[in-house]
């Protein structure tokens, strides 16, 4: 495993990737990214060593943009889980022997996320991406004033044998631009499994991936950095004139499922706990 903060492209560089990716959109999506062209981009990046189950791991610190979570933060979230699922506070936690050391329950990566104030929100996997509430987190995040309390997407692959998290990260540099970073290093023969993606291509990936999401095999999860939410519902209220406190903002927030635009819309319409802006 190991991660690259160094380098970056050029304009000239971003516009021949990006014209690459639109020349030959009818054969793949995206620009394929090798791990020596996300070093040269100044991408931090996670790779699984061989024969490691680590992907849950390299997938939020991929997110994260940093080593945010170590395999033992992760087995603590995993006793706790463990420890709710068989009985609650009367039940006994695991040693971290008895956890595992690799492929973590999502209810895990929740659990340990949640102690880093990250919020990995629970979606329904609808076929159609447009109905989906994926679509209304990149949208908010778009439309917003700082998109940047959306990270990207906690992919999760639960196709029998080949079960695997990997991360879609927005690009934090462009606005409309994603990250695909998938742990798993291709073989030789593979073209390689991380891309630098426009936003129609993130759609399109969602759109061949139908049958997945209506058979549940395929979750995306948005993950929100909790802070940078609670500021954009602020931000996005004293815009229309009304002031709420971090302590409002976060409540309504979490009534919302985390979605931003939701929460800003359920902030104007509770009324009662806003006060219009002194002049």
């Amino acid at each position: 495993m190991s991660g690259y903060h160094s380098g970056s492209w050029s304009q000239v560089d971003m516009q021949r990737a990006l014209q690459e990716s639109m020349e030959t959109s009818s054969l793949r999506l995206g620009t394929p990214l090798t791990t020596q062209t996300l070093r040269e981009m100044g991408i931090y990046f996670e790779w699984q060593d061989p024969g490691s189950d680590t992907c849950g791991q390299n997938a939020l610190n991929n997110l994260c943009q940093r080593p945010m979570f170590s395999i033992e933060e992760l087995q603590q979230a995993e006793a706790s889980h463990s420890q709710a699922t068989e009985g609650g506070s009367f039940a006994q936690i695991p040693s971290l022997n008895e956890v595992p050391s690799g492929f973590f329950d999502v209810e895990a990566l929740k659990i340990a996320a949640a102690a880093k104030d990250l919020e990995i929100v629970d979606v329904e996997p609808v076929p159609e991406y447009r109905s989906s509430r994926c679509f209304a987190f990149a949208e908010a995040s778009q439309g917003s004033l700082d998109g940047s309390f959306l990270l990207g997407f906690l992919v999760y692959d639960r196709q029998p044998g080949q079960m695997h998290y990997y991360a879609l990260r927005r690009h934090h540099n462009l606005p409309g631009m994603w990250l695909k970073l998938d742990s798993q290093l291709p073989t030789t023969a593979e073209t390689a499994r991380n891309a630098l993606l426009r936003d129609a291509e993130i759609w399109e990936i969602y759109t061949q991936s139908k049958a997945l999401f209506s058979s549940w095999l395929l979750r995306w999860y948005p993950v929100v950095f909790r802070p940078g939410a609670v500021r954009e519902v602020s931000k996005v209220m004293e815009r229309r004139g009304y002031g709420i406190s971090a302590a409002r903002a976060k409540r309504v927030l979490m009534e919302s499922g985390w979605l931003v635009s939701a929460a800003a819309l359920a902030g104007v319409l509770g009324m009662g706990a806003l006060w219009p802006e002194q002049e």
